[in-house]
């Protein structure tokens, strides 16, 4: 669905210098329209172009989005216009009851506030892309832009009291408006007019104008655009860890070998092997015979030695008898004995021969004879 139903919905006008002026909706601008409020007021300062003298706000508190604000006094007339136009996507309706505002920045007598309002589709929003202006004449061009279904927005204001005026042929007049009847100067008047269509540039010129002095001409097109979505906030319930208690972790130690250019040869421990002796033969030696000079041994007489008799007690042994024992098995652990490796022994050539009558060994150590 593009924009529909595009209706006004209340105007006002005052002459009495002051710094604000407000209306009331004459009928409902109900949630999800969108609402356009077009102002026009008196030069509030000599700055010809772009200004910021104007502010809009409802008293039901949605957001409003100026579009554009621009100020003709024909460098520094007397007299000038100032034209603002803002919209509102709708959040809170506002009643017929409720109030929209103008402000200005400096108190102005003429002061005109306009209302309208179309329907767009479920889930929309609008955009702006660009828009077109003008300050010397009462028409507007904008172009250039994506092709595609636009609610064009034309918004004119000059100083006269100028009551018939003629929109464009494309164009349907919402408001002709004027703050006084009366021929003077600084009496401000608009025409406000709006059209549908889909197209990628478009000129909006209001006629029989009889006199237009400071014009001010904008030209806005809006077009609709998904509306973004916001997710709700999430709350999320606190989570309390229990704590963790990590074993600790011993890693073997690594050694790792570093070589540059280098060949590293590892030695695998080796475990000698158990030595043989081999039997040693000992050479028989040839004794020579001693001979043995003969002893004579004198004679010895004994002295004759006499003993006493002696009586022998006879003894009677008490029998005995020998309580049976019994003894509990033993088990023995089996015991490991750890492998002995003998080192190798070199033993000397030894040599034994019969001397007086006993065996003598004799070794050879370091070309000495030793017994």
């Amino acid at each position: 669905m593009s924009f529909s139903s595009v209706a006004t919905r209340g105007v006002a006008t005052e002459t009495g210098s002051d710094t604000s002026i407000s209306v009331s909706p004459s009928s409902n601008i109900l949630v999800g329209e969108i609402a356009v409020v077009l102002c026009s007021t008196q030069k509030i300062t000599n700055t010809d172009g772009a200004t910021s003298n104007h502010s809009i706000a409802d008293s039901k508190g949605n957001v409003w989005n100026k579009v554009a604000e621009y100020t003709n006094t024909n460098a520094g007339n007397t007299y000038g216009v100032c034209n603002s136009i803002y919209w509102s996507d709708i959040t809170t309706q506002i009643s017929t009851g409720d109030t929209i505002t103008l402000t200005t920045t400096s108190s102005v007598a003429h002061k005109i506030i306009q209302v309208i309002k179309a329907s767009i589709g479920a889930g929309k929003t609008v955009a702006t892309e660009t828009f077109g202006y003008s300050l010397s004449g009462i028409s507007a061009s904008v172009g250039a832009f994506t092709s595609r279904s636009y609610w064009l927005v034309g918004f004119i204001a000059t100083n006269n009291n100028e009551s018939t005026k003629v929109p464009d042929a494309d164009y349907s007049e919402l408001y002709d408006t004027r703050t006084s009847s009366s021929l003077l100067e600084s009496t401000v008047t608009n025409h406000v007019v709006s059209r549908i269509a889909t197209l990628t540039s478009d000129t909006c010129t209001s006629s029989d104008w009889n006199n237009a002095a400071n014009p001010v001409a904008i030209l806005v097109p809006f077009y609709e655009i998904n509306e973004p979505t916001t997710a709700p906030p999430t709350t999320l319930a606190p989570t309390t860890l229990a704590p963790t208690t990590l074993a600790p972790t011993t890693l073997a130690p690594t050694t790792i070998a570093i070589t540059t250019g280098l060949i590293i040869t590892t030695l695998e421990p080796t475990t000698p092997a158990p030595t043989s002796l081999a039997p040693t033969t000992l050479e028989p030696t040839t004794l020579a015979p001693t001979t043995l000079e003969p002893t004579t041994i004198a004679p010895t007489t004994l002295a004759p030695t006499s003993l006493a008799p002696s009586t022998l007690i006879p003894s009677t042994l008490a029998p005995s008898t020998i309580a049976p024992t019994t003894l509990s098995p033993t088990t023995l652990a089996p015991t490991t004995l750890a492998p002995t490796t003998l080192l190798p022994t070199t033993l000397a050539p030894s040599l034994a021969r019969l001397v007086g009558g006993k065996l003598v060994n004799e070794s050879i150590l370091f070309g000495r004879l030793v017994q």
